[in-house]
């Protein structure tokens, strides 16, 4: 079957330039909206255990200001543990905030490093130097192994060097990274010939 003029092999040309922008937005909006979700946990954690630490130290101060007493103590003991304890709590959650917050931004950073790299294969198809374009498909793929992009752009970039093998590979990638992709999933059903 010769696909030579099909803009299907041209993924980076016609088919892909349209569609998988749209793609890459998407699996990035929904990560992104993931870990906002975990950042709104988080804070409202950390202001639930700042709330809790503020309230027992209240209890601490009601308490000293009542005549000293065997009972008071220990009530105020018990009061101090339970501030260390949300302490603890408090400072944990502040850590998992951060760390949450500093994955996203490395996420991101890769992210657009990774289109970069996509972006300027695109440059390298369009003048036809494909062996440039698949060195930055790889390199995208290295930063970002989950863009479904760069796993399509890679597999018609093989398939245009007329490694077919390693191009129906990256396509499966690419449809298991995004199973809505149907022009993808005809084109592979063609060349692997049924």
């Amino acid at each position: 079957i010769d696909f030579s003029s099909s803009p299907i092999v041209h993924l980076g040309l016609s088919y892909q330039a349209s569609f998988f922008p749209d793609l890459a937005l998407r699996q990035q909006e929904h990560i992104t909206d993931f870990y906002q979700k975990k950042a709104i946990e988080y804070e409202a954690r950390y202001e639930a255990a700042e709330n809790m630490t503020r309230v027992a130290w209240e209890e601490v101060e009601r308490l000293r200001n009542i005549t000293p007493s065997k009972i008071i103590v220990a009530d105020t003991s018990r009061c101090r543990e339970k501030i260390q304890k949300l302490d603890k709590e408090l400072y944990e959650t502040h850590r998992q905030l951060i760390e949450l917050m500093e994955l996203e931004y490395n996420r991101r950073e890769k992210l657009n490093t990774s289109l970069e790299h996509l972006s300027r294969s695109l440059e390298y198809i369009f003048l036809d130097e494909y062996a440039k374009a698949k060195q930055e498909c790889l390199l995208s793929i290295r930063l970002y192994p989950d863009l479904a992009l760069a796993h399509a752009r890679l597999g018609s970039i093989y398939y245009k060097l007329g490694e077919r093998q390693n191009a129906i590979k990256e396509w499966e990638i690419a449809l298991s990274l995004d199973s809505s992709n149907k022009e993808l999933r005809k084109t592979l059903k063609k060349v692997r010939g049924y």
